[in-house]
């Protein structure tokens, strides 16, 4: 909706839990560094590290992405209503895992390879991939 130029809360609502019930679900994205015999390049890490941590970097990333900070002392003036109502569920502890939280990395990997092959073999058809992606879920460990 920000790409269209639409602002939350004012031209789309956010409904946390589909509306029914205040919940997020946990999840993000990780950024690993390798360890490094370079001073100068384990440097350059550091200030990758520290400008994706900054508390403003946090703020103008997220509401790009449409996601929480992982700061909890972010300035909130900028930050849209789905954001801040965002926030106000995850102060209460409101919070239930992502689904791959409960997978194993055995099931985890065989939904991924799932999908990757639903998207690389155009003859797959829906019925299928829902019926292996089902049997993956019901197997799962």
């Amino acid at each position: 909706f920000q790409v269209a130029g639409k602002t939350a809360g004012k031209d789309y609502a956010c409904l946390p839990g589909l509306g029914l019930n205040e919940v997020i679900a946990t999840g993000g994205d990780a950024f690993y560094f390798p360890l490094l015999k370079d001073e100068a390049k384990s440097k350059a890490q550091e200030v990758l590290a520290e400008t994706l941590l900054d508390p403003k970097t946090q703020v103008a990333f997220n509401l790009k992405k449409g996601s929480l900070p992982v700061r909890g002392d972010v300035d909130l003036n900028s930050a849209n209503d789905c954001m801040k109502k965002g926030l106000a569920i995850l102060a209460k502890g409101a919070v239930i895992p992502w689904t791959d939280q409960l997978l194993s990395q055995d099931s985890q990997k065989q939904k991924e390879d799932l999908f990757s092959e639903f998207f690389a073999k155009p003859d797959m058809t829906l019925e299928e991939a829902q019926k292996r992606f089902a049997d993956i879920i019901a197997s799962a460990d």
